[in-house]
């Protein structure tokens, strides 16, 4: 009887595998497939989810095909299932074979399903600026809120060096707080080099309004806000330890507006 399971399972996996590896199928044979791809990849995101710390760890490269197919073809799953795949995820061995290629293409999974837009065809960030900071409120001459500078409706690369620099050209000349509003976030394994923190950092600001006034102020906290943001992640092995600790932070937050960590 195990013997035959084992076959079966085996037989199950190079299936997914296959699937999620095609990139040609015609409508007519996606809509006969459809229910049985949907059933099967819900089966095996159940029968992952109870296995063992031990067992689990073994089989992260059939997850990672299980999940590329699930979002590939856009299977939906009960929340509570997500959250037992990201309690797994998170208690595994981080030097795990396929385990970081495994998690970015979990993160990428869950933030389809939580995103309320789903284009991928969006213009990059840094080839504009973003909305001006403007005060929100006064408090005393050496404290007030303030409400961030907008990126809306672009794409970010987090390792492009090229958007690293223009973006962290942009916070510390001009918007050192900006929010990032339904923006498709891509990262591929490489170094994130963007400013993700201040920590009493002077800034200059002017009111216009009256009664007109100027001055410094200190600002501490994170850089960057994501709100209702896509996070697109493919690695392939082991991605730099900036990107590590991104990955590692949004795997722990099961929502699509976050702030990133400090290097």
């Amino acid at each position: 009887m195990d013997a035959r399971i084992d076959s079966k399972e085996q037989s199950i996996n190079r299936k997914l595998d296959e699937i999620s590896k095609s990139s040609t199928k015609t409508e007519a044979t996606l809509a006969v497939l459809e229910p049985f791809i949907h059933d099967l990849v819900r089966h095996e995101m159940d029968k992952r989810a109870v296995l063992s710390k031990q067992e689990f760890q073994l089989t992260l490269p059939q997850l990672n095909s299980t999940l590329k197919v699930a979002k590939q073809e856009n299977v939906r799953v009960p929340a509570k299932l997500i959250q037992g795949l990201q309690q797994k995820l998170s208690g595994t061995d981080r030097n795990a074979a396929e385990y970081w290629p495994t998690v970015a293409t979990f993160i990428s999974y869950r933030s389809d399903l939580l995103s309320r837009q789903h284009s991928l065809n969006m213009p990059r960030c840094v080839d504009s600026k973003p909305t001006g900071m403007t005060i929100n409120k006064v408090i005393s001459p050496d404290e007030m809120t303030v409400n961030r500078g907008v990126y809306e409706n672009c794409s970010l690369t987090l390792d492009s060096p090229e958007e690293n620099e223009r973006l962290n050209k942009i916070l510390a000349t001009e918007r050192p707080l900006i929010a990032l509003r339904h923006c498709l976030i891509r990262y591929h394994g490489g170094e994130v080099k963007l400013i993700l923190a201040w920590k009493n950092r002077i800034v200059h600001y002017r009111v216009d309004a009256p009664p007109a006034r100027s001055g410094e102020v200190s600002i501490s906290g994170p850089s960057l806000l994501f709100e209702d943001c896509l996070f697109d992640f493919s690695v392939d092995g082991i991605p730099h330890p900036s990107g590590q600790k991104v990955t590692e932070t949004l795997l722990a937050q099961n929502a699509n507006t976050l702030e990133l960590p400090r290097h």
